[in-house]
């Protein structure tokens, strides 16, 4: 038979054990979460960040003549810190840009209206990323953006510098970045700098070697578990000159250092040896209806028999096709002897042409003496910044 002090009894041993069980539970619960948030705080897997020191954004041409393809466009350059709370090494499959806008270009035929572009690059591969702007079964009419991606770690200079007597340091090596084979890991830790190339060219026949595609663009590069998110404002072209002022790549053995206008020599023309009669510059790209100079000097030897002249020619260079444009070719006798002459010709670059090719020969005998200096191509007018 229960008591009334017992009753009380059993009703405290009840609420004791509850709230036992209230406590125990709470303190499992709260030392759950302390764990949780130790792991999450020492895990290698922990978030990662990229902080931008500097970047800086360029033109960049590829030779038209001798290339597979056409194309120009832009450079941008990244450095990177990468922050994160323990070393990691990132595979290259986990390297990886998203560039993605509207893009247009009002010199370029079907380029009037802004038009999508979205390239999704991968470090991974050798092969570009290509993207199709303008499908066309006509390869003169198809226009394409391609992208390339490099990543890699700048080098420690403390490895390169060693310590000399007196306590003073000298670098033995100058520091040379490359970087990385796009099938190597990269290996970062917590406090890494990192150099990031991304390439954007544009591939469109005649327009692509100096016509960029032009537009704002947003960035989204993953590193590892960090990302990086940047807009490219790339909506007008620098003024650049396209081509190097002077032709002025001459083998050694095709020089005279006896004549010249600007020292230290000229090129020399020789009928009397086999393979001296005559000289063929390399090749040069042109932008396509630009108007353009030729200066040169030049001093034909008394006693000269031969016809010397001088030939300007113009091609188109695609990836289909190479073409000699006969109507832009320039012809010039060179006639006066015994002194130097300048010769200065004003020309617009054919409305097909991508590249130029100048040539002097002595002609019809095998007696005579040319000497060629201060070879110039360039724009009448360099080229103003323009935009879509």
């Amino acid at each position: 038979m229960r008591t009334p002090q017992s009753t009380c009894m059993l009703a405290f041993s009840s609420v004791a054990h509850r709230l036992n069980l209230t406590v125990a539970f709470s303190f499992l619960w709260f030392f759950s979460i302390a764990v949780d948030y130790c792991l999450a705080q020492s895990s290698p897997s922990s978030k990662s960040s990229l902080i931008l020191l500097n970047r800086t954004i360029s033109r960049r041409s590829t030779s038209a003549r001798g290339s597979i393809e056409h194309g120009s466009g832009w450079r941008v350059e990244y450095r990177l810190r990468y922050r994160s709370n323990c070393e990691h090494v990132i595979t290259p499959q986990e390297i990886q840009a998203v560039v993605d806008g509207f893009v247009s270009n009002s010199r370029v035929p079907g380029h009037s209206t802004a038009i999508r572009s979205k390239l999704t690059i991968e470090s991974v591969s050798d092969t570009p990323s290509t993207t199709e702007i303008i499908p066309s079964l006509d390869e003169s009419k198809r226009c394409r953006e391609r992208g390339f991606l490099h990543v890699w770690k700048k080098p420690e200079i403390d490895l390169a510098v060693v310590r000399t007597g007196g306590g003073t340091t000298r670098r033995d090596d100058p520091i040379v970045e490359t970087p990385r084979s796009p099938q190597e890991p990269l290996s970062v830790d917590s406090e890494s700098t990192l150099s990031v190339e991304l390439i954007l060219e544009h591939i469109h026949d005649l327009h692509g070697s100096f016509d960029p595609l032009l537009g704002v663009r947003s960035l989204d590069l993953k590193i590892g578990d960090a990302h990086f998110h940047d807009s490219l404002v790339l909506d007008r072209e620098p003024s650049i000159v396209p081509i190097e002022n002077a032709w002025t790549t001459i083998p050694v053995d095709r020089t005279d250092d006896r004549h010249f206008v600007s020292p230290p020599n000229s090129l020399h023309l020789q009928a009397h040896v086999p393979g001296d009669q005559a000289f063929r510059y390399p090749d040069r790209s042109v932008r396509r209806g630009v108007k353009m100079r030729l200066t040169y000097w030049y001093l034909i030897a008394p006693g000269t028999r031969g016809e010397c002249r001088a030939r300007l020619s113009q091609y188109r260079d695609t990836p289909t096709t190479w073409r000699v444009l006969d109507q832009g070719a320039i012809d010039e006798n060179l006639t006066i002897v015994g002194r130097w002459t300048k010769v200065e010709r004003v020309f617009r670059a054919d409305s097909e042409a991508t590249s130029v090719a100048l040539e002097y020969r002595i002609n019809g005998c095998d007696i005579g003496e040319v000497w060629i200096d201060d070879v110039s191509l360039e724009p009448v007018i360099a080229f103003a910044p323009k935009g879509p």
